[in-house]
């Protein structure tokens, strides 16, 4: 699964893409496969600190990542977004 990934929940504006990889197995007592990543591979990635900048700089980073990973958002399968307290 390709994904972008977009943290800015600290000081650090972060945008990047991986290919997860996916494992299936049983778990004991499932009827049904479970999917859980196996291999997380990273296809793009930018990081900047400062705290200021996110707004700034999260677009652009998206856009570098996806170019450094030769995809589009049309490849993207999910968007893995750190949410929490922060600028």
């Amino acid at each position: 699964m390709i994904a972008l990934v977009i943290d800015t929940s600290s000081a650090a504006v972060t945008a990047g893409v991986v290919d997860l990889a996916a494992n299936t197995g049983q778990r004991a007592g499932l009827q049904s496969p479970v999917q859980s990543p196996a291999q997380v591979t990273v296809l793009g990635e930018h990081v900047y600190v400062d705290a200021r900048a996110h707004g700034e700089l999260l677009a652009l980073f998206v856009q570098r990542s996806l170019s450094d990973a030769k995809l589009t958002m049309t490849d993207l399968e999910a968007v893995i977004v750190g949410v929490g307290p922060g600028p």
